[in-house]
């Protein structure tokens, strides 16, 4: 038994050697984000790592030159996996080892070149920028401006001069909500930035980088697109053959959402299979002998796929792809065997040491989650038999294999990522695997079509009408997909839920390679634990009365919630808090399954809740509300749990607590900034807790 489990690890390092690296600096870069105490710099400990490597390398040059040569792999796999850990920590420490840019308080004048295309939405742009001058140049901003009239939008390129305050990112506060100033932080992001109309402008414009050339490159493809095409069409072919995702609007990202296609938005392998197999049926297949001639072909579709990804803006996805394709190709030269685990592993391994972050990336995750569950479960479908060896047999064999294969490719994706999405986006597509029959092949017609469509100029006008149609069919399918029973389930599973699901298609893989009824015993084992953890946090996940002031900047909002099928919503102005909580309806109310609220207008008695033109009390929790000075002063202070500051108090605080007693201050967000810090400022002074919406996101309290 011995023998065989060493030959049998032998065998599986031979075939994949680096899947033991990838795996060791995928922990090294986890223990480094959850010990910052291990990602370190200093050299002693990595000096401990390698001596730890060294010495394992030695007993396994000394047992292989012995008697004991099974112990040989194992102590030079595991000297490998201690420097792969040690590598992937110090690799991380490196490129977290930054201080944040120090921005400064208060109104400034800033200098930026804009590095991603805006997205737009009805009254704004936001974009990314590079500071240009002082001394944070080179850090960058998430900038978002109100759109000027008659204003030409930013371009990757553009030199801007922005006025307005910087503040570093923040989240909103709600539950379910993501943490979204750590994706930024990620990205190095360190600052968000507003302006007004009229308070930036364009200087001029520069290309000094290559990404910024080849966005602007990507620009220009995109117009002569919106000559032809224009609103959801236009939006959905620049996504699905350049990547620019700017364009697209909620409806359009909901529909390929629920039917589980968002993958057709995101440039990936699929979409580089697409373009590849369609060089190569028509260059590499005609040349294929000529063996000078093969190799200058694969050089440029190298560099055709490599420009591709610049093109697009280098997602993960598609470098992964990238990587990937580039080593088929030169395995397919030299007749070896190019996609595979270990080259799944290379490119995992290249993309964290350049950047170790990207490893918490959701598109990192899936992109390699769905590629490995491929390789790992598709060699176990049976292929289809022959029908015959004549000719029609044969191409209904080619049709039906090329089904069948597309099946078993987006059943083997589909399982292996699906409870990452369920984690991450809170919802499963039942049709999943049905609407990849829709979207995949009209997206196969799609990209040959812009090809065509961008190469020949006099052809146009035909090649744009059949892209319309196949646009327009595609859209059909899936919006019949998404009209089916259940299309898409809502769900928020649990951490240890997921982990335990992965667990679980580990052993079913195991199954697979060698069954046995100890491991069929251990998966049922396994699959009640995931049943028990996602019944229990259901069960403790009840919803109880609560009051959450919303981190609003357009009106102030108080949302009164007694259960799921009843609850309220005070605000200023509700029409235009309905709008800007759209977010909040797709993440918060929707975990909870609150239904739409009833806005309170004027003076309400019902049930636990009191509304007068200044107090709001919801069970036992009073509010005291004040924007303007048209009240009766009291005789005595009222006591309140909550004093809500909001935009029209321009009074100082002791004139607040004239009014009211709290405990707490709420400072709306829709406060300008130098009332802010007036009143953070004059809390200190009256010890007060103060709570300020802008600065620490929106406010949940349990009331009982």
């Amino acid at each position: 038994m011995r023998d065989r489990r060493t030959y049998v690890f032998s065998h599986l390092m031979a075939q994949t050697p680096m899947l033991l690296p990838a795996l060791g600096i995928v922990t090294g870069i986890c223990g480094g984000a959850l010990f910052p105490q291990l990602a370190t710099t200093e050299g002693w400990n990595l000096l401990a790592l390698f001596l730890v490597m060294a010495v394992a390398w030695l007993v396994a040059y000394w047992a292989s030159r012995n008697s004991l040569r099974d112990v040989a792999p194992f102590a030079f796999f595991f000297g490998m996996s201690v420097a792969s850990v040690g590598l992937g920590v110090f690799r991380y420490a490196i490129v977290t080892d930054k201080e944040p840019p120090a921005w400064g308080e208060g109104v400034q004048i800033v200098k930026c070149c804009v590095l991603t295309p805006p997205r737009q939405t009805a009254r704004t742009w936001l974009f990314d920028a590079s500071v240009e001058s002082g001394k944070n140049a080179g850090s960058k901003l998430r900038v978002r401006v109100v759109k000027q009239e008659g204003g030409k939008m930013p371009a990757p390129g553009d030199v801007l001069l922005l006025h307005g305050a910087i503040d570093v990112p923040r989240n909103n506060g709600l539950p379910a909500m993501p943490d979204l100033a750590a994706q930024m932080r990620r990205q190095d992001i360190y600052g968000t930035m507003f302006c007004y109309a009229n308070h930036w402008k364009a200087t001029g414009h520069q290309s000094h980088t290559l990404q910024t050339w080849a966005l602007c490159m990507r620009g220009q493809l995109v117009d002569k697109y919106r000559a032809y095409f224009g609103g959801r069409d236009l939006a959905v072919l620049s996504a699905l053959s350049l990547g620019d995702k700017t364009m697209l609007n909620n409806d359009v990202r909901a529909v390929f959402s629920e039917t589980g296609t968002s993958h057709i938005l995101a440039l990936s392998g699929l979409h580089l299979g697409i373009i590849f197999s369609f060089f190569n049926l028509l260059l590499f297949n005609r040349f294929r002998r000529h063996r000078r001639t093969h190799l200058c072909l694969v050089l440029l579709g190298m560099v055709l796929l490599w420009f591709y990804a610049l093109l697009a803006g280098f997602p993960i996805s598609l470098l992964r792809a990238a990587i990937m394709y580039t080593m088929f190709q030169v395995a397919a030269f030299f007749k070896r065997m190019g996609f595979s685990l270990n080259s799944l592993s290379v490119a995992a391994c290249l993309l964290l040491l350049c950047d170790p972050r990207s490893l918490f990336d959701v598109g990192f995750q899936l992109s390699f989650l769905s590629v490995a569950g491929i390789l790992l479960f598709q060699p176990f479908f049976p292929e289809l038999p022959f029908f015959g060896r004549r000719w029609w047999q044969e191409w209904a064999h080619k049709i039906l294999s090329s089904f069948y294969g597309l099946l078993t490719v987006s059943f083997c994706a589909t399982v292996t990522t699906l409870p990452l999405v369920a984690f991450t986006f809170h919802r499963i597509p039942v049709y999943g695997i049905l609407a990849s029959f829709v979207a995949i092949p009209l997206a196969y017609l799609l990209l040959m079509g812009t090809i065509l469509f961008l190469c020949f100029p006099f052809a146009r006008a035909f090649l744009a009408t059949i892209i319309v149609a196949c646009l327009h069919l595609m859209f059909a399918g899936l919006e019949w997909v998404a009209s089916l029973p259940c299309s898409s389930i809502v769900c928020y599973p649990t951490p240890l839920g997921i982990g335990l699901l992965y667990m679980l298609l580990l052993m079913a893989y195991s199954f697979l390679v060698r069954s046995s009824l100890r491991k069929l015993l251990y998966m049922f084992v396994v699959a009640i634990a995931v049943m028990m953890v996602e019944v229990y946090d259901y069960r403790q996940h009840c919803l109880v009365p609560q009051l959450v002031f919303y981190q609003n900047f357009s009106a102030p909002s108080i949302h009164c919630i007694e259960s799921p099928g009843e609850s309220y919503l005070w605000s200023t102005n509700p029409e235009k808090a309905d709008s800007a909580l759209a977010f909040a309806k797709r993440t918060f109310w929707e975990r909870e399954r609150l239904a739409q609220p009833v806005f309170l207008r004027g003076d309400t008695a019902i049930r636990q809740l009191l509304l007068t033109p200044h107090v709001l009390q919801f069970h036992r929790c009073r509010v005291g509300m004040l924007r303007n000075r048209q009240m009766d002063w009291p005789a005595d202070p009222l006591p309140v749990d909550f004093l809500y500051l909001q935009k029209g108090w321009n009074r100082p605080l002791g004139e607040a607590l004239r009014c009211f007693r709290p405990d707490t201050i709420i400072l709306d967000a829709t406060l300008s900034d130098f009332y802010r810090q007036r009143y953070l400022q004059e809390a200190v002074s009256y010890h007060v807790p103060i709570h300020d919406l802008q600065r620490d996101g929106a406010l949940v309290v349990f009331v009982k």
